[in-house]
């Protein structure tokens, strides 16, 4: 059996983390281990992941500095032995059957050879069904491309969602390195697109495994701090990758202005900020208007729908 490498970065997420760690331990899937990397809490969240593991040793906790999560999943990676690596945010839950349709998944496409890597899968991910900050389910699912993906499919869009979606063959990170820090995220999608880009096969499984807790914060609503961030992706994409930023830039950007005009929408940012990130990305990509009608359009018209409404 192959052993599984669970990595759940954790800071702050006391009210959380019991929840996740009993979505972990539920799986049917039993060759796993666990390591908790405390990113320097200042609440109870130390305290509960000590409890855990007092009594499952397939649990381990580590403790450092404040650093960020990039750095935290980078801590689980070198502490860990599994040839498989899962990730697991310290607020998210895992169906009971996550790991062993993913295990599953990677053995239907044989043993990582060193001779012959490109033969192997490298990244399995599936579906992800969005709850709340307190857990009900929202109805609402992702609806990512699957299979034939290729590199510009994670650059233009983040198609797993959720590192707590993937999971990872450990060559594959020893051969492209792992995650580099982003001021404001998206360091998981430059994970992705750099591993596309290497060769490796990545493929996705038509079927639920992730419960994605959406929970906002100072940093996820900070809407231009996150268009910052995606610059920063470019760049660091550019560096390795530079054919595909050329033909894919505009796509991709316009991409992520109507993700955040959609985020703004959700967290109710001010209507005239929605608004302007809609219409950058239609002026930066006008085939939005055809390619994805339905999802750009709906964009435009909640945008509006404030001031439609003080108007009526």
């Amino acid at each position: 059996m192959m052993l599984v490498s669970v990595i759940i970065p954790a800071y702050n997420i006391d009210q959380y983390l019991a929840e996740t760690l009993d979505s972990a331990l539920a799986q049917t899937y039993s060759h796993f281990e666990v390591m908790i990397v405390n990113d320097g809490s200042t609440d109870r969240t130390l305290e509960i992941a000590q409890e855990y593991a007092a009594k499952d040793d397939r649990i381990r906790v580590v403790s450092q500095t404040n650093q960020g999560i990039a750095d935290a999943r980078n801590h689980g990676i070198r502490e860990t032995n599994g040839e498989l690596i899962a990730f697991l945010d310290g607020d998210d839950r895992w169906h009971p059957t996550k790991l062993s349709a993913h295990v599953e998944h990677f053995e239907s496409f044989g043993q990582d050879a060193q001779s012959n890597e490109a033969l192997s899968l490298g990244m399995s991910f599936a579906k992800v069904t969005f709850i709340t900050s307190t857990g009900s389910y929202t109805k609402q699912y992702s609806n990512s491309k699957l299979t034939n993906l290729k590199p510009e499919d994670f650059y233009i869009e983040n198609l797993a969602i959720t590192p707590s979606n993937v999971v990872i063959r450990r060559s594959v990170l020893d051969r492209v390195g792992q995650f580099v820090s982003h001021p404001g995220g998206l360091e998981d999608q430059e994970l992705f697109v750099r591993i596309a880009w290497s060769g490796a096969i990545i493929e996705g499984l038509n079927t639920v495994l992730t419960e994605y807790r959406i929970v906002e914060n100072s940093l996820s609503s900070n809407l231009s701090r996150m268009e910052k961030s995606w610059q920063l992706l470019n760049h660091n994409v550019e560096s390795y990758a530079p054919s595909l930023v050329k033909r894919h830039y505009d796509r991709a950007y316009a991409y992520f202005l109507r993700y955040l005009a959609r985020r703004g929408i959700r967290i109710r940012a001010k209507p005239q900020e929605t608004q302007a990130f809609i219409w950058r990305a239609i002026r930066q990509d006008k085939s939005l208007l055809w390619v994805e009608p339905r999802r750009t359009l709906s964009t435009l018209f909640f945008a509006y729908l404030p001031h439609l409404s003080k108007q009526s």
